[in-house]
């Protein structure tokens, strides 16, 4: 099977919101996802010298309210399609901000789905 150039960067995009994963594949979905991690969720933050940091800030400007824009935006991106946000980050951004119902349906997180499962249909014999 031929491996299509764009495919390493359509699956970090797929998987940026997926924690853990990116790092074992190929570098490209690695970098990604690091890159998302330090700037939105601040991991690694001290590895970078305040030098570093605001050269990228510097070539990339922030609104004035970065991080409460982009949760926003994330919001307004997935507040029509909660199922989707099933096992990444997205689900702690439905959580925040309309944690019980969107347009009537729910975010159901890992835990309200395993405890809605019939927990007798696997006996081991």
């Amino acid at each position: 099977m031929e491996i299509q150039p764009s495919l390493p960067l359509w699956t970090a995009i797929a998987l940026h919101t997926t924690p853990g994963i990116p790092k074992h594949m190929h570098p490209v979905i690695a970098l990604v996802t690091a890159g998302v991690e330090m700037d939105v969720l601040g991991l690694t933050y001290g590895d970078y010298s305040d030098a570093e940091r605001e050269a990228v800030v510097q070539a990339f400007p922030r609104t004035p309210h970065f991080k409460e824009d982009i949760i926003q935006a994330f919001y307004d991106g997935i507040k029509h399609k909660p199922e989707t946000t099933f096992g990444n980050v997205k689900a702690d951004v439905i959580a925040d901000k309309n944690p019980t119902s969107i347009a009537g349906i729910s975010a159901v997180s890992s835990v309200d789905h395993i405890g809605t499962t019939d927990r007798h249909a696997f006996r081991l014999a």
